[in-house]
């Protein structure tokens, strides 16, 4: 998959799961567990098992150390989720106006999220909100954290004679350093999600077709299609 990994909360784009990176880090490759924190809040729906996942890369040199956790507890027809997830960087280098090496630093980058999801038959309304925080090991730089949320919608096989299901989410960060607002670096976004069960069978091996299609806004006059 294409991503456009800019901007505050773009180390919670990484698939969170084995399974969701290997179906592309797509909006429905995690329906009815913790996963779908990173995706849409409202796949959180469609199930009434408590469930929870961990997970955890190992020491990359390039692309640092990642993990994620996240648990879904089911009340009713609501169920919440609670999630976390961090992306550690070391040996960063850092030069000076005159391409000078000056050293090397790391960065951390932590999330939270919790979400509600509520859901009926076939269809699931999710919200979430997210806290973020990055620091970076430079005496120069001071912390910084953001604040955000999502708006999700899910309709899972609305028409029988069309196994399609349907997904969008809205997401949007506001990031702060110095009481100042960032807003070049807290980009807001929608995304459309599909899922389409494609009917061939291979060996007792169900086939779906998952797709994204996202608009976000990185900067305050450009828009990214992925």
């Amino acid at each position: 998959t294409a991503q456009e990994l800019s901007g505050y909360g773009s180390f919670l784009l990484i698939g969170p799961t084995a399974r969701s990176a290997a179906l592309g880090n797509t909006m429905h490759s995690t329906i009815g567990n913790p996963a779908a924190l990173f995706s849409n809040p409202a796949n959180l729906g469609f199930t009434n098992r408590p469930s929870f996942y961990l997970n955890s890369s190992i020491n990359e040199k390039y692309f640092g150390n990642h993990g994620s956790a996240g648990i879904l507890i089911p009340r009713g027809q609501i169920n919440f989720g609670l999630g976390i997830s961090y992306l550690k960087i070391k040996g960063i280098e850092e030069y000076n106006s005159d391409a000078v090496y000056q050293g090397s630093f790391n960065s951390g980058d932590l999330g939270v999220i919790f979400a509600a999801a509520y859901f009926h038959r076939k269809m699931a309304w999710g919200l979430s909100a997210k806290y973020l925080k990055s620091s970076f090991s430079l005496s120069n730089t001071d912390d910084s954290q953001a604040f955000g949320f999502d708006i999700g919608f899910t309709s899972e096989n609305l028409i029988e004679s069309l196994p399609l299901t349907v997904g969008f989410t809205a997401s949007r960060f506001f990031a702060y350093r110095d009481d100042e607002l960032l807003e070049e670096f807290a980009p807001s976004s929608a995304v459309l999600g599909l899922k389409y069960p494609i009917p061939i069978k291979i060996k007792n091996i169900d086939i779906s077709l998952f797709s994204d299609f996202s608009v976000q806004k990185t900067m305050p006059t450009s828009l990214n299609l992925g």
